[in-house]
């Protein structure tokens, strides 16, 4: 075990030292947990109940449409979602699913965004940032009213575009999708001052993300809370997860098994085919993709995939203990014994974490509720009951157990 630590934090202190110049170096982190998935303990479930003490229904008003809830965010007694591709925009409504504003508008002028691709609040100063994919600008509004502020042009570096962001503890974090095999700036993480709009610093080479270049297939989601004021970062085919904030850059945790997808492994994707990525390397039983990550009480939660199956973990940061579940199952919505299909995983707050389900054929909320599948004690069930198909998509707030 002592050896197989050391080896891992060899290899994160050997690519963070072989990056080009133009990459900031990352800082080393004697702490780094290291998550040993071939020694782990293994349970059959994960009920939802041993995380959570309740669960309750938010139905989203329809005074305005959304089409897709792409990203939640919490704050306060608000929720921030974000809808990519159909209403395009970010909308915030109270806890109780009331609309409240739209913030910014679709357009080509000051405050306004063509696609907007991701959102961050600022909770220490008041302001929420939007990314626009299309126009490579941060829009900055001030998150109590809505007013627009100002406009932060990203670099327009040939071959680099940036999808997601993140504020942490005074500055602005964008990811890095390289198009070209050999780029300029060969980094996967960019820092913005917030006092200059200006980039000072790209971290972290392709080598963490198996040399991966593929700008067409563009992570939903590589930022996840961590404690006050610091997040985390991780990719697709990333095994170390890193923390960000007013320490720097640093790995945090790292995944440590024999079966780790190598970046040979990903000479089976065709990057022509309409496969899904998961379905192209189903036949590797590598392991890859650290997913939904987020922590409480100590212990470190997140899911990954291994070749088509998926893996949900628990690691215990106080014991180093790891366990991992073939299932996770919401026995807070669903009733007993009824067939269980989870809800996306939005995001997590310090009181809880937000969950929903996008209107899809398959999912029938209201008659879920009419035959019994949905759990008496769910929080709000008889707001399910008007659902029709005009309604918005539901979102749920699980309340962690004290």
């Amino acid at each position: 075990m002592k050896f197989s630590f050391f080896c891992i934090c060899l290899f994160v202190f050997w690519i963070s030292c072989s990056t080009n110049s133009g990459t900031s170096g990352v800082l080393r982190n004697d702490s780094l947990y290291v998550v040993d998935v071939d020694h782990a303990e293994r349970e059959k479930v994960l009920f939802m109940s041993s995380l959570f003490q309740k669960a309750n229904a938010i139905v989203l008003d329809t005074s305005v449409w959304i089409g897709s809830l792409d990203k939640i965010q919490g704050l306060n007694n608000r929720i921030f979602i974000l809808d990519r591709h159909q209403a395009k925009g970010v909308f915030e409504f109270t806890r109780d699913g009331v609309f409240v504003r739209q913030i910014g508008s679709r357009g080509n002028g000051p405050g306004e965004y063509i696609v907007p691709g991701d959102f961050s609040l600022d909770m220490v100063n008041g302001r929420i940032y939007i990314l626009d994919d299309q126009k490579q600008t941060i829009s900055q509004y001030n998150i109590s009213d809505g007013k627009f502020q100002k406009t932060i042009a990203l670099d327009k570096e040939s071959g680099i575009r940036s999808h997601r962001i993140q504020w942490a503890d005074g500055s602005l974090f964008v990811d890095l999708y390289c198009f070209d095999e050999q780029p300029a700036t060969d980094g996967l993480l960019r820092r913005i001052d917030l006092s200059t709009a200006k980039s000072d610093g790209v971290y972290m080479s392709s080598a963490y993300n198996k040399q991966w270049h593929d700008p067409e297939r563009i992570d939903s989601k590589v930022f996840y809370p961590g404690e006050k004021n610091a997040y985390r970062f991780v990719k697709q085919f990333m095994d170390t997860v890193f923390y960000i904030g007013s320490q720097g850059v640093m790995p945090y945790m790292a995944l440590q098994s024999e079966d780790l997808l190598r970046p040979q492994d990903l000479k089976v994707v065709d990057m022509n085919s309409r496969l899904p990525l998961e379905a192209q390397l189903f036949q590797t039983k590598k392991i890859y993709g650290i997913h939904d990550y987020r922590e409480h009480n100590h212990v470190i939660y997140f899911r990954y995939m291994k070749g088509g199956t998926i893996v949900f973990v628990a690691f215990d940061t106080r014991t180093g203990n790891t366990t991992l579940f073939d299932l996770m199952t919401d026995d807070l919505l669903f009733s007993e014994n009824a067939q269980t299909l989870m809800p996306q995983f939005g995001c997590s707050t310090g009181e809880g974490e937000y969950y929903y389900f996008n209107n899809a054929p398959f999912i029938n909320l209201k008659g879920w509720v009419e035959g019994g599948v949905l759990s008496p004690t769910l929080e709000g069930l008889d707001k399910l009951k008007v659902l029709n198909e005009n309604s918005n998509p539901v979102i749920f707030y699980y309340e962690y157990k004290n």
